[in-house]
């Protein structure tokens, strides 16, 4: 089990515009929580471009599964996720969890 966090920053002062909370057990990841900087307008699909990026990092790390909770909101599944009925999840979890937690700071 491990907890993981990561932003993404822009600008010469490196100010954080999106950011990721979320653990992994085995292959699997889970979000627990997501941001991204809402003040400014031409920062609005940081927080999209963040997932893309962590989707990107999950993948080389071999994360076999995604957790991205609930899936009523709209931007999850514009950006590709699959809504699984309760049984399949669980059956993929339970394989999932079996693998060796990788290390996602790499």
């Amino acid at each position: 089990f491990r907890i993981w966090g990561g932003t993404l920053s822009a600008g010469d002062d490196d100010k954080i515009i999106a950011g990721e909370l979320g653990y992994s057990i085995g292959k699997t990841y889970t979000n627990l929580s997501g941001f991204f900087h809402r003040e400014e307008r031409k920062y609005n699909n940081f927080g999209k471009l963040q997932m893309v990026m962590l989707a990107r990092k999950l993948e080389k790390a071999g994360i076999a599964f995604w957790n991205l909770g609930q899936p009523y909101m709209e931007y999850k599944l514009k950006l590709g996720a699959d809504v699984v009925p309760r049984g399949l999840f669980l059956k993929r979890w339970d394989r999932a969890v079996r693998g060796r937690t990788p290390d996602l700071e790499q």
